[in-house]
């Protein structure tokens, strides 16, 4: 564990200390220049307070995720719309980041606590919108307080779905036996 965060934390550890979970002498150095650059007296030991230190650090880089999928109002896919992540505080809210749907409506956004105005909250209070391309709000979840880091948000465009008419089905049925009937010709 100590490996792979010094790792994301981009400090570098000898192969062979990362492949043998060994702390040599390449983990120490980098545990001392995390601990310098903290502020801390680079020791080269993982004590209490470094081991704090450290995940706290990784805390704000590791990413959460919200992903779900969005459908229109008559049940099908809605590909290629915009949706955006928030983080909701009492007066304001942060943009945590935006993703266009895929062709069969789902989404997935990658955020870290970075992104949080306030980040020592530790999660955000999570708010996801669904945008046309004029930029206008078409429909947002309900706030999800301190969310996990990996919620699940689904929503359907507003709107009102209305069965094809009798006329519409007939012209559709006639379109599809013509088609056939093409096909059969050539």
């Amino acid at each position: 564990l100590l490996h792979s965060e010094l790792k994301m934390l981009d400090l570098l550890i000898a192969d062979d200390e990362l492949n043998k979970s060994f702390f040599g002498g390449t983990t120490r150095e980098a545990v001392m220049k995390f601990q310098k650059n903290s502020g801390m007296e680079p020791t080269g030991i993982v004590d209490k307070s470094t081991a704090l230190a450290i995940n706290a650090r990784i805390d704000l880089i590791r990413p959460r995720f919200v992903r779900g999928q969005i459908k229109h109002p008559d049940g099908s896919d809605a590909a290629g719309v915009l949706v955006r992540a928030f983080d909701k505080d009492m007066r304001s809210e942060e943009p945590l980041d935006a993703a266009n749907t895929d062709e069969e409506g789902r989404y997935k956004i990658a955020y870290t606590a970075k992104s949080f105005k306030r980040a020592e909250k530790g999660s955000a209070d999570l708010r996801v919108a669904v945008y046309n391309q004029d930029g206008r709000e078409l429909i947002s979840s309900n706030v999800i307080f301190n969310a996990s880091d990996d919620e699940t948000i689904d929503m359907s465009l507003p709107g009102e779905y209305r069965e094809p008419s009798e006329y519409e089905k007939l012209i559709k049925e006639l379109e599809e036996i013509s088609l056939v009937r093409m096909c059969y010709k050539s």
